[in-house]
């Protein structure tokens, strides 16, 4: 759901409530008996509305998940460590637990491989670009191959965000950070300062 400049704050409330009724209702029935109805009723707009702004409820699911993804990318992209980058990333799903419930439990094979690919190609831009920040120090070996890499990570990451949520978060997003990072491989080459923000 992007927000375009023009975009009144009216509008955004609106997708936001439509965000966040699509995805407690998938939560709870799953998304194949959810209707545009349940929807609209639980976010508390008229079916009109909702056609505005989304042409139907998949349309609106996958903006509402574009929309978090961003969101996640965004927030980790504000630190310059590994580790901060991964604490940013259970701190925003903390924050918003039932939508990453419904992202990482999703049974739609298209929607499962957008979201891996997605979070690969964001692990291997951010390795490419720790790489260009730290310099030859901290490069990989030549034969270390970054495409093979990214997968690997994008889905113990997945794997283990999904283990944590369906647990109810049983340790605290600093302490799930510190864990994710010792299971990093050393090959990496990353740099894996301590999570202190």
């Amino acid at each position: 759901m992007p927000q375009p400049p023009h975009q009144t704050d009216r509008s955004r409330r609106t997708q936001l409530a439509l965000r966040d009724a699509v995805m407690q209702l998938a939560l709870e029935k799953g998304m194949e008996q959810v209707t545009v109805r349940d929807i609209t009723e639980r976010a508390g707009i008229d079916r009109s509305t909702f056609y505005l702004h989304f042409g139907d409820k998949r349309a609106l699911l996958e903006a509402s998940r574009r929309q978090l993804i961003d969101e996640l990318v965004a927030q980790g992209g504000s630190s310059e460590t590994v580790g901060g980058r991964i604490l940013a990333a259970f701190r925003h799903m903390a924050g918003h637990a039932v939508a990453y419930r419904v992202l990482l439990a999703s049974a739609d094979p298209e929607v499962d491989r957008r979201l891996h690919d997605y979070l690969a190609e964001h692990v291997e831009r951010a390795f490419h670009e720790h790489i260009r920040t730290a310099g030859t120090p901290s490069a990989p070996p030549a034969d270390f191959r970054v495409d093979l890499f990214a997968q690997y990570v994008a889905g113990g990451l997945r794997a283990i965000a999904r283990w944590w949520l369906e647990e109810g978060m049983p340790y605290p997003p600093e302490d799930m950070a510190a864990m994710v990072l010792r299971l990093l491989p050393a090959g990496a080459g990353a740099r894996t300062a301590a999570p202190a923000e």
